[in-house]
């Protein structure tokens, strides 16, 4: 009976540290390839993380080297300065007063694969005056940006960096730059990535 006992330790032990190897190797595997197609698109950060610090059930989950490649060229593609042209139809007014009113506008950003179509959404608000019988800008506060989309919260989270804005000569149209970073979590062969990229987004806002 001990002989079978110290038989079935020594399948388990040989079992259990023959395992432990294959299971490293299989994430340094990962980790090698994962750098190798990472280092085509520079556009994009990667950065590896702890697996205990990551939400699987919104992670992105890859696990072939192509899904892997098309995910990092289109965050890379999306890493690009965005001209969005908005005039006063596009944007949505929201509990305002005489003094001040707030606008709101979102805009779609594209889909990435594995994760739902996004929008990134701007708001301000502002009072104005008039001039010369036009209306212009007096001031404008209250900035904002923030993401929204299908079932989200999902794998992207938006960071916003800077919000500033400028006025035109006359004082009737605001020009604003929006910076920030759009970072995805994605679990490569078990590998948890976290893929960030720098992106601005300007817009115009002519008041009535």
């Amino acid at each position: 009976m001990m002989k079978k006992i110290i038989s079935f330790l020594a399948i388990v032990t040989i079992l259990s540290t023959s395992i432990v190897p294959s299971t490293i190797e299989a994430k340094s595997t990962s980790l090698q390839t994962s750098q190798k197609i990472a280092q085509k698109y520079s556009n994009v950060k990667v950065k590896n993380l702890s697996l205990k610090n990551v939400n699987t059930s919104t992670c992105i989950k890859i696990n072939s080297n192509a899904e892997y490649e098309k995910l990092l060229k289109s965050l890379n593609s999306k890493n690009l300065e965005q001209s969005i042209n908005l005039n006063s139809s596009d944007f949505s007014s929201y509990a305002g007063s005489k003094k001040l009113t707030s606008k709101t506008s979102s805009r779609w950003i594209g889909s990435v694969p594995g994760v739902p179509p996004v929008k990134i959404n701007m708001n301000f608000a502002y009072t104005r005056k008039k001039v010369k019988g036009k209306w212009t800008f007096d001031k404008i506060s209250n900035k904002k940006s923030w993401l929204t989309g299908v079932e989200f919260p999902v794998a992207y989270t938006w960071n916003c960096k800077s919000f500033n804005h400028s006025l035109s000569k006359s004082k009737q149209k605001a020009t604003f730059t929006l910076k920030g970073t759009l970072s995805v979590t994605v679990l490569f062969k078990g590998l948890p990535q976290l893929m960030t990229t720098n992106n601005t987004y300007k817009f115009d806002y002519n008041i009535k």
